[in-house]
């Protein structure tokens, strides 16, 4: 869900999902619990926008909206600051994205692809503001600015490589698979014990003379 909503005539926009590479959830110091996400550079993922709220459907729909996103820093000390993310040449811009609204218009579908960013970027949290504006050809719509719409993505960073990512994942995997290998192996420690003690036992009853066990029983019922 987006980490912040601008209404606008009881309709909100919102981000539906963000199909990340990865996300875990952090705590401040405050206690206040956010999902950041990650993703890989020059890779393209996807995500998905809605509206929410009453509205006229066959108006406010994706059909008659146009969708622009930009990049921003996040800082979660100061969530009411837009800080616009600018790299070199205009030419070049740290986004890109492709929009292809559902079979109703109920939904925005979105390809975004980060690029152009440094490696010195990659500790820093962005968020990606969306904005739907209506479409020139729908005159009622665009005449009116309130019915500009804009939210904001939950916060993410941007990693130059997705190894740099699969290597904590890997790593998480490895101690798991030590700690079940282990595991295993004791159980087939304790098995083997127990087989060869059934094997022992059997062995000490076979060795027995019938006849001995057959006069120790008399003499034990003559006592």
């Amino acid at each position: 869900m987006a980490a912040i909503e601008e209404k606008s005539s009881g309709v909100t926009l919102v981000v539906k999902n963000l199909n990340s590479t990865q996300k875990e959830e952090k705590q401040n110091k405050d206690g206040i619990k956010t999902i950041y996400h990650y993703f890989v550079k020059n890779l393209m993922w996807s995500g998905t926008l809605i509206f929410q709220g009453l509205r006229d459907e066959f108006k406010i729909n994706f059909y008659n909206y146009k969708i622009d996103c930009e990049l921003y820093y996040y800082d979660e000390m100061n969530l009411k600051e837009e800080k616009k993310v600018v790299v070199g040449s205009k030419q070049l811009a740290p986004i890109q994205f492709w929009t292809n609204p559902g079979e109703f218009g109920e939904e925005m579908n979105i390809d975004i692809i980060i690029s152009t960013l440094t490696s010195q970027h990659e500790k820093l949290p962005f968020k990606i503001k969306f904005i739907a504006s209506p479409k020139e050809n729908c005159e009622e719509l665009s005449k009116d600015k309130t019915k500009i719409l804009t939210t904001f993505s939950d916060p993410f960073y941007v990693v130059s490589k997705i190894s740099l990512l699969r290597q904590s994942t890997s790593l998480k995997r490895k101690r798991t698979g030590i700690i079940k290998c282990k595991s295993n192996q004791k159980e087939e420690n304790d098995l083997k014990l127990d087989q060869n003690l059934n094997i022992n036992s059997k062995d000490i009853h076979k060795n027995i003379d019938p006849k001995i066990e057959l006069e120790d029983h008399l003499s034990g019922l003559a006592a």
